[in-house]
């Protein structure tokens, strides 16, 4: 990983439409802006960082003024293929990247500024990490939420089919959410089995199937435990 470049934008109202072989970390030091990577829109405001790959168009306009840092590598200690944006609200990235850029310009200072973006693109890789953990996390749980009342639905297979070893994205959702996916999973299923058994006069084998469950005396069972009654002495009680 190499720094090629580094400089800097000072109080402008845009910029035209460009590109670059390298990858370039653009962060806003104060104003806000628009920021138009290809076809998506991106919205900057102090502290937000881009991370614009090689040789993809982007340009920036602003309806009033903004000044940017930017520090173009030739590559990142993370998988880059599409821009990616997060914000640092504690302002790290945007002081180190002015240092970084401050000591680049003076010209003897390279190892010390070979030190500082090692550490830059360590902070970067927390965030970038960070914010893609919550969107694989996130989109389990909307797979659960989509998918909970069909009898066939796999855990298994969503999280082969997001990528992921079903271990791994057990531990992400858990620290996302505070409950395991199959915890999730059989609370949307009761939630919505009660429902229907307060609600409908449904035979209980139907309430089962169409909360999920093709095992009617399975779901007796994990419903006494979440309820403290059995399915039909529920209806009793609360109908």
């Amino acid at each position: 990983m190499k720094l090629i470049f580094t400089g800097k934008n000072d109080d402008i109202k845009g910029c035209f439409e460009h590109q670059h072989p390298s990858f370039e970390i653009v962060t806003v030091k104060n104003g806000d802006c628009i920021t138009v990577v290809e076809k998506d829109n991106f919205k900057l405001q102090k502290n937000s960082v881009l991370i614009i790959p090689p040789n993809t168009n982007h340009k920036s306009f602003s309806e009033t003024t903004f000044s940017d840092l930017f520090l173009q590598t030739d590559s990142l200690p993370f998988d880059v293929n599409k821009t990616l944006c997060v914000n640092d609200f504690s302002g790290n990235l945007l002081r180190l990247s002015e240092t970084i850029h401050s000591l680049n310009i003076q010209g003897n200072r390279k190892k010390i500024v070979d030190d500082l973006f090692l550490t830059f693109t360590d902070l970067l890789a927390n965030f970038v990490y960070t914010d893609k953990h919550n969107e694989i996390a996130l989109r389990l749980k909307n797979a659960i939420e989509k998918k909970f009342t069909d009898t066939e639905f796999s855990l298994a297979t969503s999280c082969k089919s997001l990528g992921y070893n079903q271990d791994y994205l057990r531990r992400l959702f858990c620290k996302e959410f505070g409950v395991s996916p199959v915890e999730y999973l059989n609370k949307l299923r009761l939630d919505y089995a009660e429902k229907l058994i307060c609600n409908t006069n449904y035979p209980i084998n139907a309430v089962a199937l169409q909360s999920g469950y093709p095992d009617p005396y399975y779901f007796s069972r994990v419903f006494t435990k979440r309820f403290g009654l059995s399915p039909i002495n529920y209806r009793r009680a609360y109908t």
